[in-house]
């Protein structure tokens, strides 16, 4: 009942669903692949968090348990396989277009901001330094482009043929509740591996 209650509530006007089209088609999102989208979470899983189990360490586990799904299912490498990062760390980018071993296989939305270092347990004054500011404290940070580029992530994520993100991420959580009304297939990263 939640993912359908979340199917419900969560039902973009028009105009998101276009901006969302052009985003996925400026990407390279095309018919006749496979997409296998992931959510890299770091914000307030980064450093000051890394002692917790909710904390991956950047792209490397991510690929390897979306590597792991894509080769032990026929049906999924029946056609070409695409990779859909999303993620608020801009350095994951950088990993996924060096050494991710997705070779050409990867694609996000070049023109989304990154906000790295966005901690929700700090005190003011410390995740500011981090981040341009607090949604409607800064003039720099376009709050309406950022919420649509979150909400573009979460259909598109929702929308892939795999999802692979952490279980501890809000974020990642409504995908889930979203493919689950779907009736979609995802994987979580929490700590039960």
């Amino acid at each position: 009942w939640r993912s359908q209650l979340a199917r419900y509530v969560f039902r973009p006007k028009p105009f998101v669903l276009e901006y969302t089209n052009e985003r996925r088609a400026a990407m390279g999102w095309k018919a006749g692949q496979t997409v296998v989208g992931m959510h890299v979470r770091h914000g307030d899983k980064s450093w000051d968090v890394a002692h917790q189990a909710s904390y991956f360490g950047g792209l490397g586990r991510y690929v390897e348990k979306a590597h792991g799904i894509v080769s032990s299912s026929p049906t999924l490498k029946e056609k070409p396989v695409k990779y859909f990062v999303s993620t608020d760390d801009a350095s994951v980018l950088t990993q996924a277009s060096q050494d991710s071993g997705l070779d050409g296989q990867i694609m996000w939305d070049d023109r989304e901001a990154r906000y790295n270092g966005t901690h929700v347990y700090s005190p003011p004054g410390v995740s500011d330094k981090r981040w341009p500011g607090f949604p409607g404290d800064d003039p720099n940070v376009d709050t309406f482009r950022y919420a649509m580029d979150s909400i573009k992530s979460i259909l598109l994520l929702a929308r892939a043929d795999v999802f692979v993100g952490s279980a501890t991420s809000c974020f990642s959580r409504l995908v889930y509740q979203l493919r689950a009304a779907g009736d979609m297939g995802s994987l979580s990263m929490g700590p039960e591996w």
